[in-house]
């Protein structure tokens, strides 16, 4: 737990003495079984068929689907975006 505190101490001193720069942060918290549930680039495929057999034609993820970071910031980037 202190290193949480440590980290997010040093991120927001990092913040503070670089004013003329914007860096936005995600800071992602989950239960210790949420390790790797967070997805950055691939997310869901809105032409998975869950009735087909998964193959190179129905894939469940792909980079930038539905659901990852990259695809919220294409969608919102007013919200999420540089």
């Amino acid at each position: 737990m202190k290193l949480i505190y440590s980290v997010l101490v040093f991120f927001v001193s990092l913040c503070c003495s670089a004013q003329a720069a914007k860096v936005k942060v995600f800071i992602l918290a989950g239960q210790s079984n949420m390790v790797g549930h967070g997805k950055a680039e691939e997310g869901g495929n809105p032409a998975f068929d869950p009735k087909r057999p998964q193959g190179k034609d129905n894939v469940r993820e792909i980079p930038g689907g539905l659901g990852s970071m990259r695809a919220m910031i294409q969608e919102n980037p007013a919200k999420f975006g540089p």
